[in-house]
């Protein structure tokens, strides 16, 4: 493994630039189909603006010395304590062993209040059900690594404190961050540097 990995930033940078393009094509393409989806909702239900960010981990996987081959990208399900299983966006595997896990999400959009809720919610229950899973042997015999990874839109939805004393979702999103790294994440980390203008 090298001692120390590349600067990712540009890269980072062009990924997010990604997101928002493919967000936009999938929408364009959406519209001339004629198929009608409420909100955003068209950007994500062609399920490519993640891709430029799974091949980015993926290439710090590789930059780390995992072996590209090892890696599945939205392919292989893990089995789960409390369901059966869940397809992990990217999931690195070492004879047939789970040593890596990381799952990628977004928010963007003027109302994030719910969807801010429901991916709280998703967070704590799939690190909670791997958990599960590992102490029940279900997952073994390693404890795999596990991330968590969540690109927020820079608007004023996310930066607007929602009461004076909670703060922005953003703000929010980064304390939820702290209280889920350790015990629950190896790594989790909330990206927001970029407006969708």
């Amino acid at each position: 493994m090298p001692s120390q990995l590349p600067d990712y930033g540009e890269s980072v940078s062009d990924a997010v630039a990604d997101y928002w393009e493919v967000r936009r094509s999938q929408a364009d393409e959406s519209e001339s189909r004629g198929v009608v989806n409420t909100g955003i909702r068209a950007e994500v239900t062609g399920g490519r603006h993640l891709d430029a960010l799974h091949e980015l981990v993926v290439a710090v996987f590789v930059d780390a010395g995992i072996p590209a081959r090892l890696i599945d990208v939205k392919r292989r399900p893990i089995a789960g304590y409390f369901r059966r299983d869940k397809s992990w966006d990217i999931v690195v595997m070492v004879a047939d062993r789970v040593v890596g896990i990381v799952e990628l999400k977004s928010m963007a959009g003027n109302s994030p209040g719910q969807n801010y809720n429901n991916r709280t919610d998703e967070a704590l229950g799939q690190a909670v059900d791997v958990w599960k899973a590992v102490e029940r042997e279900i997952i073994r015999p390693l404890r795999p690594w596990l991330g968590y990874f969540m690109l927020l839109e820079d608007n004023e939805a996310f930066t607007t404190p929602v009461t004076p004393r909670k703060g922005s979702m953003g703000t929010r999103f980064g304390l939820r961050r702290r209280q889920l790294r350790g015990p629950v994440y190896d790594l989790l980390r909330a990206h927001g540097p970029r407006t969708s203008a």
